[in-house]
């Protein structure tokens, strides 16, 4: 399979996770509140949030190790991608044991003290908190393997693997009805055996695929994992940078405004949660190939997908959001059916964040591929910091909570800013061609839509009706534009080299199917 095979194959792979995925979410979550209750559900919520944390550190240390693997892969240097995983490995064995037993011998302080549990329920939830423990550790230990496999691009086996750890536990919960014994417990090791599924899968697809895997020929030095650790700090610091960007809001209003502006942005968080998964589909495919190139220092193609990456991730999430944005009252009440207030603002204020923020996407990789990331995370994780004294100054000032929170455009934007400068600085990319293949498509997809919105206004009344035909056709105008200005001549000549390649297969296959009928 080729280079841009992979990729598109890839890209709908993750695609059709998060649509499998968010589905079975879709369904799990009300079965799973009506059969276990409001309080056993929020039990089970907050002692898995309890721990849900740790998971950062887990997610930096992929990303760290699927840099240093893909840049290894990239200079065909087989001995220092044996020496990463392994070093990996160690890492993240070490780690798993050291928080699985800090955890546990938290157990009872957590459960007892720090936690407010139904008096009843204590027992249920000690169980319930080991076996979150579980998840934890099994999820940490996996994160090499899932590191190896993004780092060959071997998304789809991933896709898969997730998608039955999700079917898993869509058959769990159904079934929790007929089960008998406590729910709370039954639903506890229905989740970790879907989560097993999830985290064992890579390890047992490694050992099968890759010798690397079964047979540890490379020793490790402290260097490569001194190495593996304090990228993997950086890239944990921007990580928190932009949790505190997210959440951090919520703390001030909660101080400030109450508990009601709280479940607003809290809905308003989910909505635009499900749009950084999206964005996150077309990144995640090529992030290997971009690092890839860099590794055997092929400048121009690593910023060709680079900025390929940015205009498809921001046109992918304005094709999802675009009709949300314009009618984003019209969805949240067919959703909620009653919502409180600032929700849609607030909505509509964090997806426009994301929106910017994806115009930059590709930039990401691309800084994160040089390796030189140390000043970059302290100023980008600064630019995303500074959200929360901005809220909470014009909070105090008097401003509504909307406006409040508008302040978080203007800081998205200076980091979107500062990752052009050091992608400029770090990797020499071009900022007009940036700029040229990036923005100018984003802001003729925006007018267009925005252009011919007053005439859904004008001719179709408020409704579901209104906001699916202003979808179809922003979908069609943002896939025109896309087509005409983010993609290079180069790029719509291999993807209609690649639709022909199809077609013809497609059709060889079907007269192979008709001469078999034939001969029969």
């Amino acid at each position: 399979m080729g280079s841009s095979s992979r990729i598109i194959a890839n890209t709908i792979a993750s695609y059709v996770r998060l649509a499998v995925v968010s589905c079975a979410a879709a369904i799990t979550i009300p079965v799973a509140l009506h059969v276990l209750g409001t309080s056993d559900y929020g039990i089970f919520s907050v002692i898995g949030g309890c721990l849900s944390f740790l998971l950062f550190i887990n997610g930096a240390l992929i990303a760290g190790a699927q840099r240093h693997i893909a840049h290894a892969i990239g200079e065909n240097n087989i001995e220092r991608v044996h020496k990463i995983f392994r070093a990996s490995v160690i890492v993240h064995l070490a780690l798993s044991a050291l928080i699985a037993l800090a955890a546990l011998c938290l157990a009872h302080t957590v459960v007892y003290r720090l936690l407010s549990l139904p008096p009843a329920r204590i027992s249920a939830a000690l169980w319930l908190y080991r076996m979150v423990i579980v998840v934890i550790a099994a999820n940490i230990v996996s994160a090499p393997y899932q590191a190896l496999l993004l780092a060959h691009e071997s998304i789809i086996p991933l896709s898969a693997i997730n998608i039955g750890s999700a079917t898993v536990f869509l058959i769990g919960v159904l079934s929790l009805r007929v089960i008998p014994g406590d729910h709370l417990l039954v639903y506890g090791i229905i989740y970790v055996l879907s989560q097993i599924i999830l985290y064992l899968g890579p390890i047992v697809y490694c050992i099968a695929r890759y010798r690397m895997c079964r047979v540890y020929s490379a020793s490790v030095t402290s260097h490569e994992v001194r190495e593996l650790v304090s990228f993997s700090g950086w890239i944990l610091f921007g990580a928190l940078a932009s949790v505190v960007r997210a959440q951090g809001p919520a703390i001030v209003f909660n101080m400030l405004k109450g508990t009601v502006v709280n479940a607003a942005y809290g809905l308003a968080l989910q909505v635009n949660n499900f749009a950084v998964n999206v964005g996150s589909g077309i990144s995640r495919a090529t992030t290997s190939p971009i690092i890839k190139r860099q590794a055997s220092e092929d400048a121009g193609a690593m910023e060709r997908l680079s900025n390929l990456t940015s205009v498809s991730s921001f046109a992918a999430l304005w094709i999802m959001l675009g009709s949300f944005i314009f009618n984003a009252q019209s969805y949240l009440t067919v959703w909620l059916h009653r919502i409180p207030d600032d929700t849609a603002i607030f909505a509509i204020i964090l997806l426009l964040s994301t929106l910017i923020d994806h115009l930059t996407c590709g930039f990401i990789i691309t800084v994160q591929a040089v390796g030189r990331i140390a000043v970059y995370q302290i100023v980008l994780g600064g630019a995303n910091l500074l959200v929360v004294p901005l809220v909470y100054v014009l909070l105090k000032h008097g401003y509504s909570s909307a406006s409040s929170l508008a302040a978080s455009i203007a800081c998205v934007t200076v980091a979107g800013i500062v990752r052009v400068f050091f992608a400029a600085l770090l990797a020499k990319v071009s900022v007009r061609r940036w700029f040229e293949r990036v923005v100018v498509p984003a802001l003729l997809c925006v007018c267009a839509a925005g252009g011919a919105y007053p005439a859904f206004l004008y001719l179709i009344h408020p409704g579901l009706v209104r906001a699916g035909s202003f979808f179809l056709m922003n979908a069609c105008l943002t896939m025109g534009v896309l087509w005409k200005f983010g993609f290079s001549y180069q790029q719509r000549s291999v993807c209609r080299k690649l639709i022909a390649e199809n077609g013809a297969v497609r059709l060889c296959s079907r007269r192979g199917r008709l001469g078999e009928q034939g001969a029969r």
